[in-house]
């Protein structure tokens, strides 16, 4: 159910607002399904069967930028520091594989992470009219 939902989501609101010269912006991507995929167990073949019946519906579009907010500690009591750390393990491994991969330190103030954020988003990086 959830990749149809991503599916869904990709074919009838991100696909359509791009054609219409819209900006996206998400919060998480198929890197969600991989990363809480290997946490919970899920063979790594099924996650891969997964992603790419996700990445079919993507096709050519691909994101401009990724930013991964990073941070030392869990921001929820719930979450263990060995979870947290292992979920941020596998963050970092599919952001060193993507280029267009900002990481975003979430350990000083708000303000500061916002201002890498505004450093990258309105950079020659991307197309002027955004």
């Amino acid at each position: 159910m959830h990749i149809a939902a991503h599916v869904d989501t990709i074919e009838h609101r991100i696909r359509p607002a791009l054609v219409q010269g819209e900006d996206v912006v998400m919060d998480r991507f198929w890197w969600s399904t991989l990363v809480y995929g290997i946490e919970q167990g899920v063979p790594r073949s099924s996650l891969e069967l997964m992603i790419e019946l996700e990445l079919s519906h993507w096709g050519d579009l691909q994101p401009d930028i990724v930013f991964l907010v990073t941070r030392a500690q869990p921001l929820l009591a719930e979450i263990s520091q060995t979870r947290f750390d292992m979920l941020t393990r596998e963050y970092l491994t599919l952001a060193a594989r993507n280029t267009s991969t900002v990481l975003i330190d979430n350990n000083g103030s708000i303000p500061a992470a916002l201002e890498v954020i505004a450093e990258h988003t309105f950079s020659s990086n991307l197309s002027p009219d955004r």
